[in-house]
C-alpha cells in the first residue's frame, strides 16, 4: 500500500509594496495575487508547474515590471501576493489573511490570476462583491470584452480566504 510521506518544510510567501499616487486612495489596498508552489508528480502523473502557476506569478512580475518602466502610478496601493501552499490547502493564503502585512480592512479588493496564457483566447473571471458590470468595464478597457466568460466565487485558490474575510474578489483564468 502506497501512503503519501509527510515532510517537515517551511514555505514563503512573497509580498511587494506599491504605494498608491493619490494622497487618499493610497491608504486603499488592492491585492494582486499567485501562488508559485505546483502540484509536481502526483500518482505517476507530472502537473506542469509553469502552467498551474509559473503564469500567475509571472503576470505578477510583469504587472510590476510595467509600472517600474512606464511610470503609470495607480492611485491606490497595490500589494503584490505570491502565495506558497496553494496546492497543499491554500496554506500561505489562509496565513497571510490571519496574519496580514497591512490591516485587511484598508483592503478594498483581491485579484488573484491563476493558469494564464494558456486556452482559447478567452478570460474565465469569478467575482465574489464584484458587480460583473466592473468587470465588464475593465475587459472593455483592455479590449477583451467579447472575450470574458464572467461566473460567481470559484471554489479553490487564494482569492478564497480573502473572500470568507468580506474582502471583494476576482479571480482570473484563461478559459479552456
Amino acid at each position: 500500500e502506497m501512503r503519501p510521506r509527510l515532510y517537515d518544510a517551511t514555505a514563503s510567501n512573497v509580498l511587494a509594496w506599491w504605494p498608491g499616487s493619490d494622497p487618499e486612495l493610497s491608504k486603499e489596498t488592492i491585492v494582486l495575487g499567485a501562488h508559485h508552489d505546483h502540484f509536481g508528480t502526483q500518482g505517476g502523473l507530472v502537473f506542469p508547474g509553469a502552467d498551474d502557476n509559473a503564469s500567475g506569478t509571472a503576470v505578477l512580475l510583469e504587472i510590476a515590471r510595467a509600472f517600474s518602466t512606464t511610470g503609470i502610478r495607480p492611485k491606490r496601493s497595490l500589494l503584490f501576493l505570491s502565495f506558497a501552499g496553494e496546492e497543499q490547502g491554500l496554506l500561505g493564503a489562509k496565513h497571510y489573511v490571519a496574519n496580514p502585512s497591512i490591516p485587511l480592512k484598508t483592503v478594498k479588493a483581491m485579484v488573484n490570476v491563476d493558469h494564464a496564457g494558456v486556452g482559447n483566447g478567452k478570460l474565465t473571471v469569478g467575482l465574489s462583491k464584484i458587480e460583473k458590470a466592473v468587470a465588464q468595464a475593465a475587459a472593455a478597457q483592455a479590449a477583451m470584452d467579447g472575450a470574458l466568460e464572467l461566473f460567481g466565487l470559484f471554489p479553490g485558490g487564494d482569492h478564497v480566504p480573502f473572500a470568507e474575510a468580506g474582502i471583494p474578489t476576482a479571480t482570473i483564468v484563461t478559459s479552456g
